[in-house]
C-alpha cells in the first residue's frame, strides 16, 4: 500500500542492482532516481526491522521476560538503530553533494524533482493522516492505562 516509491517493491532491488549501484558510485557515473537507490532501500528495510526489534525487546523487558537480557538487548538495538539513522543521513548528505540535489530536503518533505512520468499523481494524504491518528490513539490508550495488558 502506498505510492510507488513507498512500496517494498521499490526498496528491494536485489544484490545485483546493489552491486551495480555501488560500482556506478565508485566510477562517478551515478544517476538520480526518484525513490531510494538500491543500497538506501535495503538500509530502510533494515531500519524498519530494527525498530520492530526495539518494540519487541522493550515489551519483553517490561514483562521481565528473560530477566535483564531483554533490557540489555533493547538498549543495544536502540543504539544500533541510532547509528543506522546517522549513517543514512550522512549518506543522504554525501549523495546530495555528488548528485547536486538536496536529498535531505526530500527526506523531510517527501518531494523530489523528477521527470513528469515519474510523478505521483494521487498522493495518499488521507491514509497518512489515518495512520498518524491511529498511532496517536494507540499511544493515548497505553499512556492512560486503557490498555493495561500492554503496560502491566
Amino acid at each position: 500500500m502506498g505510492t510507488r516509491y513507498a512500496r517494498f517493491t521499490q526498496f528491494l532491488k536485489g544484490p545485483v542492482e546493489m552491486i551495480k549501484h555501488a560500482k556506478s558510485l565508485l566510477s562517478g557515473n551515478q544517476h538520480s532516481t526518484p525513490g531510494h537507490n538500491p543500497v538506501g532501500g535495503i538500509v530502510m528495510v533494515g531500519l524498519m526491522l530494527l525498530i520492530l526489534l526495539i518494540g519487541l525487546t522493550g515489551y519483553f523487558s517490561v514483562k521481565e521476560f528473560l530477566g535483564d537480557l531483554m533490557g540489555e538487548a533493547h538498549e543495544a538495538i536502540a543504539s544500533l538503530a541510532l547509528a543506522v539513522v546517522v549513517v543514512h543521513v550522512a549518506a543522504a548528505i554525501i549523495m546530495s553533494l555528488l548528485q547536486k540535489e538536496n536529498l535531505v530536503r526530500s527526506m523531510v518533505t517527501g518531494k523530489k524533482q523528477g521527470l513528469p512520468e515519474e510523478a505521483i499523481r494521487f498522493p495518499q494524504y488521507l491514509i497518512g493522516l489515518l495512520l498518524v491518528l491511529g498511532s496517536i490513539y494507540c499511544f493515548y490508550m497505553i499512556m492512560t492505562g486503557a490498555a493495561p495488558s500492554l503496560t502491566q
